[in-house]
């Protein structure tokens, strides 16, 4: 039988913890909850199973139900902040009503050279 790979887990302090909590806008990064809907807790960009630290640049917030479905799972680069993806959300947005509206425009000139020809 294979034995699990042990790693030694060390306690994230108290105020690291709150100072991740402040940091992300005591706000789970995947979701976005806040509490008292959830409970909030920290968790670890690169899991310490997989070489991970302590170090705050290695932790963000996440809710208990986030947390649990990301297991170990090892993310590339620490998520955006809800505030940062509505940014990019709105600017996407922007972006594709002025593609919309020059589409129209050329629809609106097509049509014009399609009854221009006609006539």
């Amino acid at each position: 039988m294979k034995k699990k790979k042990e790693f030694k887990r060390k306690a994230i302090g108290k105020k690291m913890r709150f100072d991740v909590f402040k940091r992300d806008n005591f706000q789970c990064v995947y979701c976005g909850k806040t509490p008292p809907e959830v409970v909030l807790e920290i968790d670890h960009i690169e899991p310490v199973s997989k070489g991970g630290v302590n170090n705050i640049n290695n932790l963000v917030t996440a809710c208990f139900d986030c947390n649990r479905g990301k297991r170990d799972v090892l993310l590339e680069k620490r998520p955006n902040k809800v505030p940062e993806n509505i940014a990019i959300l709105k600017e996407q947005e922007a972006q594709l009503k002025e593609y919309r509206k020059l589409i129209k425009k050329k629809a609106r000139r097509v049509n014009a050279d399609i009854k221009a020809i006609d006539d």
